[in-house]
Formats: C-alpha cells, structure tokens, sequence
C-alpha cells in the first residue's frame, strides 16, 4: 500500500505510529462498542504497515539476496513473537497494561525505524 507523495518509507513510519497509538489508546477501553471500534482501527493501521512493508523488502534487496532477506525477516518476526508470552509472564498478569504498552512502543519504535531505511524504491524503477 502506498500512500501518494509519502513514498513507502512515509506509509512505514504512519503505520506504525498510528498503530503504536491505537494500542496504547486501547488499554482505555471499558465498554463493548469502543472494543470493536479500536480493535478494528488497530487491525487497519498494522496492515497499512504490514502491507507497505510486504511492498517494499522485494524492492530494496538485490535479487541474488532477496530469500535470504526474506528468510532472515521471517526468523527474526519469529524470534519476536517468541518473546510475547516472556513479556506476559514477567508482567502483573491479568491486572496490568504493560505488554500492550511495549508491543505498542516496539510498533512504533519499528516505524519511526523506517526513516533510516536505506531509500525510496517508489520512485525508481526495481533492481
């Protein structure tokens, strides 16, 4: 997905933030109306982020390195959802917002991150 005059890069950083905004905005909820509501928008904002970055991996990796790009990107979201249940356990459990507040701030750690990516393939033809 591509955000005109933002470039994919933008679309990363406004996924994310958004999304990290969303999750955080999340532990506020206390009716069942606003649940549908955010869990929704939150669902929206991730794809925005996922899709823009299923886009450009593709775009900005050589062709000779692009499985081995992807396969280390699969590895390392696995290691990562590895670390949920961890987060869980050594929060307060059931009584406590905290792993929504840090896969929150890794969300949009992950997207401001995006700003550092090497450059915009929008704008230039594929490698």
């Amino acid at each position: 997905m591509l955000i005109p005059k933002v470039g994919r890069r933008g679309t990363l950083v406004i996924g994310g933030v958004s999304s990290m905004i969303l999750l955080m905005c999340y532990t506020k909820v206390r009716d069942e109306a606003a649940n549908v509501v955010l869990s929704s928008m939150s669902y929206i904002s991730i794809n925005i982020y996922y899709g823009t970055l299923y886009a450009y991996t593709p775009e900005a990796l050589p062709s000779l390195n692009r499985a081995t790009g992807a396969a280390l990107c699969l590895a390392s979201n696995r290691v990562a959802s590895m670390l949920v249940p961890v987060i869980y356990y050594f929060s307060n459990n059931q009584s406590s917002s905290a792993p929504i507040f840090v896969c929150g701030a890794i969300i949009g750690l992950v997207g401001v991150l995006a700003l550092l990516l090497p450059f915009e393939p929008s704008k230039q033809r594929s490698i």
